[in-house]
């Protein structure tokens, strides 16, 4: 199973012929003896890599109804509940969100049990919001100043 991470693309080509080493993947993984949140979870970092949507196996439709992790669940519930002080982007189909503001909001708010690195780690697996690119630089709808945020689209 290793030679597949070593074709993994250095640089991405997101065109079909490209991206037959995700159908590979998936492939090497459903034969390989591993839990279906394991090969979802490799869809899901091939999805990113790709910079694209990758179909994900109709046998594994049923993880998408899963339960989100619960410090995403905790997050989205903080910035529905703050939507327009966290939001910087005016794109009605995109959220902008600066980590650094939302540290600092849930100090101001006496939120608690958020640690950076695991809500770093578990932005690329939201259901709720899909994440579309990390550390765009955008201008603030809040401030008019240029700054570094998580952008996630808005799921209709």
């Amino acid at each position: 199973m290793s030679d597949i991470h070593i074709r993994i693309p250095g640089t991405v080509d997101v065109s079909p012929e490209k991206l037959k080493w995700l159908a590979e993947v998936w492939s090497a993984y459903a034969k390989a003896d591993l839990k279906e949140k394991q090969v979802y979870d490799m869809l899901k970092l091939a999805e990113m890599l790709c910079g694209v949507d990758a179909a994900i196996p109709e046998q594994l439709n049923f993880l998408k109804d899963l339960p989100e992790e619960p410090v995403l669940k905790k997050f989205w519930k903080i910035v529905e509940k703050h939507w327009a002080e966290l939001n910087h982007r005016k794109d009605d189909n995109e959220l902008a969100i600066n980590l650094n503001h939302f540290m600092s909001l849930c100090e101001e708010q006496g939120y608690t049990g958020f640690d950076r690195m695991t809500l770093i780690k578990w932005l690329p697996y939201s259901q709720r919001y899909a994440l579309k690119e990390k550390h765009k630089t955008v201008r603030s709808q809040l401030s008019d100043k240029a700054i570094k945020c998580y952008i996630f689209k808005i799921l209709q």
